[in-house]
């Protein structure tokens, strides 16, 4: 009996192992589920009497899933 026992926890433990393995390999990517745009972009620049500017800008997405926030890089 007990021979029995342990030949079937191997087994169960080799599909666990091959299962594991298997579904590791495969990526979920969150694009498949996410998606947003950029529908507004309102820009106002104010030239000064020395020459420099202030710039305000307005960005305007539209989100379709959870999202945590934009990054965007100025340069």
């Amino acid at each position: 009996m007990k021979r029995r026992s342990t030949i079937i926890f191997t087994r169960i433990f080799l599909i666990i192992i091959l299962f594991t393995l298997t579904t590791l390999g495969q990526k979920v990517y969150a694009s498949d589920t996410k998606t947003y745009n950029l529908s507004g972009y309102d820009i106002n620049i104010l030239v000064n009497n020395d020459g420099s500017a202030n710039f305000e800008e307005r960005l305007t997405y539209n989100f379709d899933g959870k999202f945590n926030g934009i990054t965007r890089d100025v340069l």
